[in-house]
């Protein structure tokens, strides 16, 4: 992962050297793509390395947030877990994970 962040390092600058010789600016939006992946490079190459997305974190949070909205009116934070638990999205994503897991192991 180094060679890469390197890599990245090498082209950023390289993309600025360019933008400055250029009298018409037409490279701004290259300048611009380096300086906006610049503070994420350290999240965008340990996707690479490990593989792995948020996804199952922002599934759950939209569950959340349904049972949220569904438990409007509720007064206890016992009927808003029991409705998280107990709500159809959540178990159907446990199935879609079982049978998954399931499959995998065929």
């Amino acid at each position: 992962m180094s060679e890469a962040r390197q890599g990245f390092r090498v082209w950023c600058r390289w993309v600025c050297w360019l933008a400055r010789k250029q009298p018409k600016k037409q490279l701004r939006p290259m300048v611009k793509v380096a300086r906006m992946i610049e503070p994420y490079l350290a999240g965008i190459l340990a996707h690479w390395k490990k593989g792995g997305t948020n996804a199952f974190a922002e599934g759950l949070n939209s569950v959340f947030r349904t049972t949220k909205r569904k438990a409007r009116g509720y007064c206890s934070r016992t009927q808003l877990i029991t409705m998280a638990i107990s709500s159809p999205a959540s178990s159907a994503s446990s199935d879609s994970e079982a049978s998954s897991k399931t499959v995998g192991n065929l």
